[in-house]
């Protein structure tokens, strides 16, 4: 991996299921050439926020959802 970036200047992501091999021993075969940056999935509110959406608006949806949910599933709405 080492020679993909050293001789072909190729940039390497690792990401998703792999991303445990930076934390670990094989973080040192990279010597000092990674950056480790924690990216977490967006909660409901900043989803909301990025689609430029107001809950207002698809309150309406989300009830429905649920209630089919509830239907299918057997459970209580929280």
């Amino acid at each position: 991996m080492n020679s993909f970036r050293v001789e072909l200047n190729y940039n390497i992501y690792i990401t998703g299921s792999n991303a445990y091999l930076l934390s670990s021993e094989y973080a040192t075969y990279l010597a000092g050439r990674y950056v480790e940056i924690k990216m977490l999935p967006l909660s409901f509110s900043e989803f909301i926020y990025f689609h430029d959406l107001r809950l207002e608006e698809i309150a309406g949806v989300l009830d429905k959802k649920r209630s089919s949910f509830v239907i299918k599933m057997g459970s209580y709405t929280t």
